[in-house]
């Protein structure tokens, strides 16, 4: 995210990974942080601190057999990667004393679908509709798939049409009739 040669972090390079996942997440987090660092809340690891961090990185791609000369560099694991951002700003859940005050919101955060809402629960940037937004997610996943309920027209039965198709004829008839004689 921010180039280790700089003698000063003014620049950020904001969403440019390849991950499993939605790139919003990680752009979104990556922005909370570096807002972060911008008024001076958090710091930047020292420079021999981010090197050592992005050789090891590249150390455990080179492991998984990842190309890091070439776009292998950028990938990342989405929620490992995110967790260590929001380890830096302070706003990763902490699962265990989730459990002692609300444990229900703890089981859906551990076992159902990854959310970024998750990093909304707590710390800087924390959001109120954060455990109802988790709480609802399933109703807003399957609300899409649901058919929609649709008033139909009646269709005319065949009685009436076949009487209006007559009524129809016969005034014609007349009307043809009169002009004719």
């Amino acid at each position: 995210m921010f180039p280790p040669q700089l003698e000063h972090p003014t620049m950020a390079i904001i969403g440019l990974t390849s991950q499993g996942g939605s790139v919003n997440p990680i752009c979104e987090i990556q922005c909370r942080w570096v807002t972060r660092l911008i008024k001076g809340v958090c710091k930047l690891p020292s420079r021999q601190d981010m090197e050592v961090y992005v050789n090891n990185y590249k150390d455990e791609l080179r492991k998984r057999g990842a190309n890091t000369q070439d776009r292998g560099s950028l990938m990342v694991d989405l929620i490992q990667f995110v967790d260590e951002i929001a380890d830096e700003i302070g706003c990763k859940p902490q699962f265990g004393p989730m459990f002692h005050s609300n444990p229900k919101l703890a089981m859906k955060c551990i076992f159902g679908p990854w959310l970024p809402y998750q990093y909304r629960l707590v710390g800087p940037g924390k959001w109120v509709g954060a455990k109802e937004a988790i709480d609802t997610v399933w109703d807003r996943l399957t609300g899409a798939y649901r058919p929609r309920n649709v008033k139909r027209k009646e269709e005319p039965d065949g009685f009436g049409v076949i009487v209006k198709t007559l009524l129809v004829a016969v005034i014609f008839t007349a009307i043809v009739y009169c002009y004719i004689i």
